[in-house]
């Protein structure tokens, strides 16, 4: 019998098995010949004209992924990943996701770091800079996993649609990664 799903396993792991999938998708688009005539990093939906840049999305991705993972293992860590910079840079964004992925990954990611956060109190700041209390429960299931995987959607939406060949499996494979199917 396969153990319980944990608050980690729905938070902490799914962000970095979604950062790896982004930059499966990133190094793709960075060896693709579209990157060569685009600014890929500017570029944005067809038709969204008020959707955020790829940029943006990636910013957004390692901002939920590292943000997530101080305010739910009330840990003091570097956010390195989260820090806004200038550099929207295809090479800048793929360090930048590089960057979450192994602060995800560090030690301080324990499953256990993460028991009781459901019945926690968490207070999230948002981008606009208003607040909010959440219960940890509600903060991973209704505030972080939507928009975390609203960004990386998007991402990958956006550099498909500039002609870099990503497909379903580069998007998929980092989140089977590891996991068996049922038997």
């Amino acid at each position: 019998m396969a153990p319980p799903i944990t608050a980690f396993d729905v938070s902490i792991d799914l962000n970095l098995r979604g950062l790896r999938a982004l930059n499966t998708i990133l190094v793709k688009a960075s060896a693709h010949p579209v990157a060569t005539t685009t600014n890929l990093s500017s570029a944005k939906q067809p038709g969204g004209q008020n959707m955020p840049s790829l940029a943006f999305h990636v910013q957004a991705c390692t901002s939920l992924a590292t943000d997530g993972l101080k305010l739910l293992t009330s840990a003091e860590q570097k956010a390195a990943a989260a820090t806004s910079s200038e550099d929207t840079s295809l090479a800048h964004l793929i360090a930048r996701v590089g960057n979450a992925i192994s602060l995800l990954e560090a030690g301080a990611t324990k499953p256990d770091a993460l028991d009781g956060v459901e019945h926690r109190s968490l207070e999230v700041r948002y981008g606009n800079g208003q607040t909010a209390t959440w219960g940890g429960r509600g903060y991973i299931l209704g505030y972080n996993i939507p928009n975390f995987m609203f960004h990386l959607c998007m991402a990958y939406s956006t550099l498909q649609s500039q002609g870099v060949d990503v497909g379903k499996m580069d998007y998929l494979l980092p989140f089977m990664d590891g996991l068996a199917p049922a038997s």
